[in-house]
């Protein structure tokens, strides 16, 4: 997973490189000063924001891929290259017509409003120890800042708060991931069908 993510990640953050250099390049051409700097700027800028922009789609892609690798590991009898590629069959394609239909766009709304949570949740927990911080160490006045005059009686208490919100709602991803993985199952494989087909079988097999 990791060797397939830095091959995807320097692949698409080619073109960013390729537009930084190109404008760093024209600040040394024979250009008149001032559209050869404008222009070099420009490009560099407009390169940096590619990049950071393929970045955020590697990224996405990444999330994407193995969001499923978890539950197919655990539940699906299958080696590390076939757990990989099952992951990709699960997210790919659509099953309906419509364009919210389409595989990888549910999948990406499941992961930006699960992230969005997270990331608000985990924010709060941790504000009681940022007040803490903030009123006892003085960040703001460097001449005298101090860390260690933190009263551990609150900061404990805080730090064990944050602790606790990020245990609780930190399994909320596996949790979405597993349910977005039956989901798959049932709508495009029958899983319940099969389900259910097994158990009338046992039920009919017991004397």
């Amino acid at each position: 997973m990791v060797l397939l993510t830095l091959g995807v990640a320097l692949l698409t953050a080619l073109v960013g490189f390729f537009l930084i250099g190109l404008g760093a390049a024209m600040l040394r051409t024979l250009l008149p000063p001032n559209f050869g700097l404008g222009a070099g700027v420009l490009l560099v800028l407009f390169g940096l924001g590619l990049g950071f922009f393929v970045f955020l789609l590697g990224l996405l892609w990444f999330v994407l891929r193995f969001l499923l690798i978890a539950p197919v590991l655990a539940v699906e009898d299958l080696g590390a290259f076939g757990s990989l590629k099952r992951c990709g069959q699960l997210v790919s394609g659509r099953i309906g017509p419509a364009f919210t239909d389409r595989v990888k766009v549910r999948a990406t709304v499941l992961v930006t409003v699960m992230m969005v949570v997270l990331i608000v949740v985990t924010s709060l927990g941790s504000l009681p120890s940022i007040f803490v911080t903030f009123a006892y160490s003085r960040p703001w006045d460097l001449a005298q800042y101090n860390p260690s005059a933190v009263p551990e009686r609150l900061l404990i208490p805080a730090e064990l708060l944050h602790v606790g919100v990020q245990s609780l709602f930190m399994p909320l991803y596996m949790a979405l991931a597993c349910i977005f993985y039956l989901d798959m199952r049932v709508r495009r494989e029958g899983l319940d069908l099969e389900l259910r087909l097994e158990a009338l079988q046992r039920e009919r097999a017991t004397p």
